[in-house]
């Protein structure tokens, strides 16, 4: 009950802090903007800086950091409790325990590939975003050309389109390091779909 109570509290946290920080935008944003990368955007200098360190720290650099150490620490719990249970255990043969160990190595391997490749590609995908923010910012009081401005919108939608890559990595990262219990389930399913295929085919020719 405590742990359904904890996870509650924390929900409740999270969203009002959530709110919190984004409540500038009802201020700070402004509809049908034409010299902006988005229609939708901030109508200052200074609202842009807000919401691009809100958007940076927030969504991209805090989000790391937390999923580098929690990762790291849940790993470290798990290696304990293994290590536990076998100091414990000590009626198991010596050939079983082996296998064991064996495996527990080969879960730890998986599980830090994941961590190390969804926090590589998390910044990949989500800090150069960032950067071109803060270096349109920059620029934003110089005198460009049309070009200019195309060349820089070109370039926000371009990593805009990395960001929101990002949201969907979890399922490629899961499926090519996660071992073969995500590959099989991956087959089983394209299995599935393909069966379905031939039968609307066959109902189609029929």
């Amino acid at each position: 009950m405590s742990t359904i109570t904890n996870a509650q509290r924390g929900m409740i946290i999270i969203l009002i802090f959530s709110c919190l920080l984004y409540i500038q935008m009802f201020y700070c944003y402004e509809a049908n903007l034409f010299n902006a990368p988005l229609k939708c955007y901030g109508k200052t200098i200074a609202c842009c800086l807000v919401t691009d360190l809100t958007y940076a720290f927030a969504a991209n650099i805090f989000p790391l950091i937390i999923m580098l150490c929690f990762g790291l620490m849940t790993i470290i719990n798990v290696r304990q409790a293994k290590r536990r249970i076998q100091i414990i255990n000590t009626t198991s043969t010596s050939g079983v325990t082996i296998n064991i160990s064996r495996r527990s190595k080969k879960t730890d391997y998986y599980l830090l590939c994941m961590l190390f490749v969804q926090v590589i590609l998390f910044a990949v995908f989500t800090l150069p975003q960032n950067i071109q923010k803060f270096i349109a910012l920059a620029q934003s009081n110089q005198t460009q050309t049309a070009l200019d401005n195309a060349i820089a919108n070109f370039i926000f939608n371009f990593f805009l389109f990395f960001a929101y890559l990002a949201n969907g990595m979890s399922f490629y990262i899961y499926t090519l390091f996660g071992g073969n219990v995500s590959r099989n389930e991956l087959l089983k399913l394209a299995q599935i779909v393909r069966r379905i295929f031939y039968i609307c085919i066959y109902c189609f020719n029929k």
